[in-house]
């Protein structure tokens, strides 16, 4: 068994590393990407957060807490892995580390299910699948909620069972207690990647198992005590950045920040933001699919194109929405047909999970905890995307791979991996012309250099225009915001105390739109910033 779970690993890590070879070092470019970078930042310097910066209000950015600390607003792991690689010089390098575990756990999870060849075959699919390509080339993937939902998954199988065995004998035996430790571990990683979902798959994955009486209650005493350990942590995490153990760093952002909730049956609730970036994204771009899914009539409409997120993140049959917006209309249909023709067969083997039911009744069991974790835990969701189903990736590789062994019965399997191979490609063919989401990274990047190049210290003062996307962020910082060659600030009503603070270095203005940035130096007495038009924010608790 150890040999299959290497050799999963190690392709999951070629996998990741080989994207990154070909299409370079991802550049930051979301705001979850950067909130993420800024928690990697600060576990690589020692410490859970930083102290709040006392010029806070103009460092606000998407997803950072600036009080009562400056830290990330999301869970810890994804955060901790970065800071691994950032240790070794390469933040992306923690992404390649968690897709390898990620790969190696989903094949132990299979196991008990299949041979260890059809096991390994499941992980390294995985490996080659473009949506975990994408994801391995971000710093937002959904690699270790992936791996948590596998530990989750194929401990519960295996304390099921009175021994811990796959069909093909007892190379595969590991004792109810070890598996029970792997299932508390798998949720522990689940509350620190995807809180959410992960507590509706695990609370689904135990009522259904005990209804058909697949859980061993006994054993659950490992898991639990690595679960409190988990938890103990959490407690202490809280505490220390948002200064309540009982409150998480992403409720607490949700309460200054987000006037749009992330989940369609919570209310909105008043907010004041003093940047109009954040004003928009969540009380107008948010706001609109909130609005449109608030009503039950609006909420079952909505429910085709939900689907649709995570069928195409599951078959990449549509290009990447990135991706479409800077193609042609004629391209992008092209590409759409060639796309989702390729990967029709690869729908085949779900026609066939029915029969693999029959022959086995725990994955009865499987395909129940999917389906209802996917509907009470996605579907609700504003503003859907395919890495939020990180934890259910392992239910659904095992159920695909479950029906494409009865396909293999009838020796069609090699048709449709021929097809996955090409949907690979397809992967690398859409993706590497297109390097960035947003046309600012190239000017953020050649802003960068041009400030690498300039001796002294230097804070630099970023003013938007209305044509600006307030999808792409200017201003963001790392860790220790003092200590940085330069310094990024939104232009407030009143800079004074900004350039007082800031004396010693060089201040600059930077006018940002849809065109190339104007850099200028930063005079005493600037002119009235030029500000977005304000959006005005619907009414609260809707």
């Amino acid at each position: 068994m150890a040999r299959v779970l290497i050799a999963a690993g190690l392709v999951g890590f070629l996998a990741a590393l080989l994207t990154t070879v070909i299409a370079g070092v991802p550049v930051p470019q979301i705001h979850d990407e950067l909130s993420y970078l800024l928690a990697a930042d600060t576990y690589a310097h020692g410490r859970l957060t930083n102290p709040p910066h006392p010029l806070w209000p103009w460092f606000e950015t998407f997803h950072v807490l600036q009080q009562p600390t400056y830290m990330s607003k999301y869970p810890p792991a994804q955060g901790l892995f970065l800071a691994l690689g950032q240790l070794f010089g390469l933040p992306i390098a923690g992404v390649w580390l968690s897709a390898a575990l990620a790969c190696a756990a989903v094949t132990w999870m299979l196991l008990p299910w299949m041979s260890e060849r059809w096991a390994l075959g499941g992980g390294v699919l995985l490996a080659l699948h473009p949506a975990m390509l994408g994801w391995s080339h971000s710093y937002w993937g959904a690699a270790l909620s992936i791996l948590g939902g596998a530990l989750v998954v194929g401990g519960a199988r295996r304390m099921g069972q009175a021994e811990a065995c796959s069909p093909r004998g007892s190379s595969h035996v590991l004792s109810v207690g070890q598996a029970s430790a792997c299932l508390g571990l798998g949720v522990v990683l689940l509350a620190n990647t995807r809180p959410w979902e992960g507590f509706i798959l695990t609370a689904t994955l135990f009522v259904v198992g005990a209804a058909l009486r697949l859980i061993r209650w006994r054993a659950l005493i490992p898991a639990a005590v690595v679960i409190a350990l988990g938890g103990a942590f959490i407690l202490y995490d809280n505490q220390r950045v948002t200064h309540d153990p009982l409150l998480m760093p992403y409720a607490l952002y949700e309460r200054q920040y987000n006037f749009t909730p992330p989940l369609v049956w919570q209310k909105t609730h008043p907010v004041m933001l003093r940047q109009k970036t954040m004003e928009y994204v969540t009380a107008a771009f948010d706001y609109d699919f909130y609005k449109q899914r608030r009503s039950a009539a609006g909420f079952l409409l909505s429910i085709p194109n939900t689907l649709a997120v995570y069928a195409n993140g599951a078959f990449q049959f549509i290009p990447d929405p990135m991706l479409v917006r800077v193609m042609s209309p004629s391209a992008t249909i092209a590409l759409t047909i060639v796309a989702f023709v390729l990967a029709l067969p690869l729908f085949a083997p779900l026609f066939f999970v029915l029969a693999a039911i029959r022959r086995d009744r725990t994955l009865k069991a499987v395909a129940i905890v999917l389906a209802v974790t996917a509907a009470v835990a996605l579907l609700p969701v504003v503003f859907p995307l395919p890495h939020y189903a990180g934890p259910l990736v392992p239910l659904f590789v095992l159920l695909w791979l479950a029906g494409l062994r009865e396909i293999a019965r009838r020796r069609a399997v090699a048709a449709v991996a021929a097809l996955w191979i090409l949907g690979v490609t397809l992967f690398f063919v859409e993706n590497r012309p297109w390097r960035y989401r947003w046309g600012e990274v190239e000017h953020r990047l050649a802003v960068e250099r041009g400030f690498a190049a300039r001796p002294g210290r230097h804070v630099v003062v970023v003013r938007y225009l209305s044509s600006h996307n307030p999808h792409f962020e200017w201003v963001h910082n790392g860790a220790d915001i003092d200590a940085q060659h330069v310094v990024w600030a939104h232009d407030m009503t009143d800079n004074a105390p900004l350039l007082r603070y800031y004396a010693d270095r060089s201040a600059w203005l930077l006018t940002v739109g849809d065109r190339a940035p104007v850099l200028e130096p930063f005079g005493r007495s600037p002119a009235p910033a030029l500000r977005p038009p304000a959006t005005p924010a619907p009414a609260a608790g809707v």
